[in-house]
């Protein structure tokens, strides 16, 4: 009879035991589906098509007389905010990319501000003096605008083609790989996968 409390209380013990340990389980598999949830990865997929006027207003445009009228067949999209020290930090590699390119008029360069413009006056003045003509655009609802594109975080820089489909997309820093990759692209040639 000594050992008989031990008996009663041992199962009650390994039963609330168990039951915490699932009871925890759960709290963190639960917190951890709602930290997915806020993730701010870009939702832009190869081929998907894009309407950069939904949400936005255009506050500035300027256009290259030196090339004629070609037709666009490339659409660089830089989506940035002023307010992000991310995007303020991509501006050298945003620089790099227009030095980079062979511009010849079937490019052009669509600026996309969550909020103003001030971040990217180096980069507007680089376009006119390489006669890339370009147009800028401001976000008018960031929700929408989100939900409606999948550009959910700054810096984002994509690619469209003469259809406004993605054909290229960086949700983040445009590091040496991408930066490649992009200026391979818009040069005419096919991005390397090594």
């Amino acid at each position: 009879m000594k050992h008989a409390w031990l008996q009663v209380w041992l199962p009650l013990f390994v039963l609330t035991s168990a039951w915490m340990i699932h009871y925890e389980r759960v709290q963190v598999r639960e917190r951890v589906t709602e930290l997915q949830s806020e993730r701010h990865y870009p939702f832009l997929i190869n081929g998907l098509m894009i309407d950069l006027g939904a949400h936005t207003k255009k506050i500035a445009e300027w256009s290259s007389l030196q090339y004629g009228k070609p037709r666009v067949t490339k659409h660089v999209v830089l989506v940035f905010s002023d307010l992000c020290g991310f995007s303020r930090r991509n501006m050298p590699n945003w620089d790099s990319l227009l030095s980079h390119v062979a511009w010849d008029g079937t490019q052009d360069l669509i600026f996309i501000s969550m909020d103003s413009t001030t971040t990217i006056e180096p980069l507007l003045s680089k376009a006119r003096a390489l006669a890339v003509s370009y147009s800028v655009f401001l976000v008018t609802s960031s929700t929408l605008f989100k939900a409606e594109t999948g550009v959910v975080g700054t810096p984002t820089t994509f690619v469209l083609d003469s259809d406004r489909r993605v054909r290229l997309v960086q949700g983040s820093y445009l590091n040496d790989g991408y930066l490649s990759a992009f200026i391979e692209y818009l040069n005419g040639h096919v991005p390397s996968t090594t």
